[in-house]
């Protein structure tokens, strides 16, 4: 499985990319400052063999828009809460650079 969309969250357009098999365990990777999820483009291969991939741009960075909401670290893992409950995927383990 291999899809790309936005979901929508206080005021934000959040770019969520998920990709490997839906019956591994999910695995988010949340990208440094100025970064983007495409950081983790190299190790995407290696990852999707073990895990379904939840890969994120953070608000503000990639193809995710600020939104209304000021940027904080709270806000950022709000968000990647939100990234893991609106695509229904519960169980997770989270990777950041």
């Amino acid at each position: 499985m291999n899809s790309s969309h936005h979901i929508r969250y206080l005021g934000a357009d959040l770019h969520v990319q998920i990709s490997g098999a839906s019956d591994k365990p999910a695995l988010i990777l949340l990208h440094g400052g100025l970064g983007s999820k495409d950081d983790f483009a190299p190790l995407l291969p290696h990852l999707q063999q073990a895990f379904q991939v939840i890969a994120l741009d953070s608000r503000g960075h990639g193809r995710s828009t600020l939104g209304d909401t000021p940027l904080s670290y709270a806000q950022l893992a709000e968000d990647a809460r939100q990234s893991r409950t609106g695509t229904a995927i519960i169980p997770a383990t989270r990777i950041r650079q």
